[in-house]
């Protein structure tokens, strides 16, 4: 299969899943991928973040090598809300090195107090700092307020979360204090 003229054949989910299994936990393959979402066709960039989400779950450690173009990437002013998506997806999958998790958690909070972004990268945000505060417990400290806030004017989509994300926090506190 050509990774490449994959993506553009065609866009659906089953062509999605079709690709990520033919990479399958084969590195070289998976470059292939990491080259062309890393380029500058959209289109491609894009389709194969999609990709990438269910590489993610079933081979992490493919990733471990390219975790920081993956941040550089999503550091970029105007990417589309796919490759936000996607790229946060796949930070749910791996786990990323403690060096480089400070970057991830900045990202995922200028989302949040970003009122343009998406919801499902707002969504995709929270998950990834109450994830993170499960290592970090300190970051409860600044998270908690936030997501108060974002609870009172956001999407009703992001109320689930932060109702969620705070009850989870909470729980971890009381057994912290017991």
């Amino acid at each position: 299969m050509d990774i490449k003229e994959a993506l553009l054949q065609e866009h659906s989910k089953r062509q999605t899943i079709a690709i990520a299994n033919y990479i399958g936990n084969n590195s070289t393959r998976f470059n292939a991928l990491m080259k062309l979402v890393l380029g500058n066709e959209p289109l491609l960039v894009q389709r194969g973040y999609w990709v990438l989400g269910y590489c993610a779950e079933d081979h992490p450690g493919l990733f471990k090598n390219h975790i920081e173009a993956l941040l550089e990437h999503l550091s970029k002013v105007g990417i589309h809300n796919a490759v936000k998506r996607n790229t946060l997806k796949v930070f749910q999958f791996i786990k990323v090195p403690d060096k480089m998790l400070g970057a991830v958690v900045d990202i995922c909070f200028g989302y949040l107090y970003s009122a343009s972004e998406a919801i499902a990268v707002k969504s995709l945000s929270i998950n990834l700092l109450i994830d993170t505060c499960m290592r970090y417990p300190e970051l409860k400290e600044e998270l908690i307020p936030l997501l108060h806030e974002l609870s009172t004017h956001e999407a009703p989509a992001i109320l689930a979360s932060t109702r969620n994300g705070i009850a989870l926090l909470n729980k971890q506190i009381k057994k912290q204090t017991l």
